[in-house]
């Protein structure tokens, strides 16, 4: 199991947020780049569209 990111990229505020973490094969995370077409239904269901709006406007701040 690897550490997937729902919200790619080391440079955004979101990297080491842990409802933006879960484990996720090496094929899903590598080789599918995160697979967000499964991801994204996983994060509504498990957190609420809203909270998933949220992660995604803070990782559109600059980070300082």
């Amino acid at each position: 199991m690897q550490a997937g990111h729902f919200i790619p990229g080391r440079r955004g505020l979101c990297f080491f947020m842990e409802d933006n973490i879960h484990p996720q094969c090496y094929g899903c995370n590598i080789k599918k780049s995160g697979n967000l077409i499964k991801y994204w239904p996983y994060m509504i269901k498990r957190y609420g569209q809203k909270r998933v709006d949220e992660m995604i406007e803070l990782n559109k701040k600059e980070k300082k």
